[in-house]
C-alpha cells in the first residue's frame, strides 16, 4: 500500500509539473505576442504621428506662402483677347492714352463682357477709331449701350448697334459686315459729321442724332453720359 501511495503521489507530482510547464509556456507565448502587438501598435501610432506632423508642416508652409492676389481667379468663363499682364509704356495724344498694348481696350473689353455684349471682341477697334478722330474713346460704346443695349437688340444680322441711319418711321438702318466694320464706319461718320463740327458731347450730339429726345426729355444724352462715366471708372471699384 505504501508503495502504491508513493507511486500515485509521484505520478501526481509529475503531472502537476507538466501542467505547470505547459502553463508557463502558454504564459510566455501570450506575453511575447502581447509584446509584439504592443510594438506594432506603438509603431503604427508613431507613423501616424509623423505623417500628421509632415502634413501639418506642408499645410503650414502653403498657408504662409499663399498670396490671394496672385492665386485668386477672375471669372473662369471670361477669356479676354486683350487683357495685358502689365501696363505698357504709353504716350499722350490729344488727351488720350495710347500705346502698343492699350489698357483702355482691355478695360472696355472687360466692361462689354460683363454687360453680356457680343461686341466685346471689337474693344480695340472702338479705341483705335476714337483716337483716329480723335474723340472720347467711351463715346461710341456708350451710344451702342443706349441704342441697342451694347449690340444685344438690333435688326437681325445687321451688326448695327448704334441706330445708325435709322430714320424716323423706319425700323432698320444701315447693315454692316461685322462689329469691327460697324464701329469703323459709324466712328468715321460720327467724327466727320459731329466731332469735327464741334458737336463732341452727348448734349451737342443729341440735337442731331436723336432730335426727338433732345426736344422732349433728354434721356438719350443722360444715358449716354452715364455709360461713358461707367466705362471710364470700370476698374476703379
Amino acid at each position: 500500500m505504501g508503495d502504491e501511495t508513493d507511486g500515485e503521489s509521484s505520478i501526481h507530482e509529475t503531472m502537476s509539473a507538466r501542467a505547470q510547464s505547459r502553463y508557463n509556456i502558454f504564459l510566455n507565448t501570450v506575453q511575447r505576442r502581447f509584446s509584439i502587438l504592443s510594438i506594432g501598435l506603438f509603431g503604427l501610432v508613431a507613423w501616424m504621428g509623423i505623417s500628421l506632423f509632415v502634413f501639418g508642416s506642408i499645410v503650414g508652409i502653403y498657408v504662409m506662402q499663399y498670396n490671394p492676389q496672385t492665386n485668386a481667379s477672375t471669372d473662369q468663363t471670361y477669356k479676354p483677347h486683350s487683357l495685358f499682364a502689365s501696363v505698357p509704356r504709353v504716350v499722350q495724344l490729344a488727351g488720350f492714352i495710347q500705346g502698343e498694348n492699350d489698357p483702355r481696350a482691355a478695360m472696355l473689353e472687360s466692361y462689354l463682357f460683363a454687360k453680356g455684349s457680343p461686341m466685346s471682341s471689337a474693344a480695340r477697334t472702338f479705341v483705335q477709331v476714337a483716337d483716329q478722330c480723335p474723340m472720347d474713346w467711351t463715346l461710341l460704346p456708350a451710344i451702342a449701350g443706349k441704342e441697342s443695349s451694347f449690340g444685344k437688340i438690333i435688326p437681325y444680322n445687321s451688326y448695327n448697334a448704334f441706330g445708325w441711319a435709322v430714320y424716323t418711321g423706319q425700323s432698320s438702318g444701315a447693315v454692316f459686315d461685322s462689329w469691327d466694320h460697324a464701329v469703323q464706319i459709324v466712328g468715321e461718320g460720327l467724327c466727320e459729321n459731329y466731332i469735327k463740327n464741334g458737336r463732341n458731347t452727348p448734349e451737342l450730339i443729341e440735337v442731331y442724332y436723336t432730335p426727338i429726345s433732345a426736344n422732349t426729355h433728354g434721356g438719350w444724352r443722360s444715358d449716354v453720359t452715364y455709360f461713358m462715366d461707367e466705362i471710364k471708372h470700370w476698374w476703379d471699384n
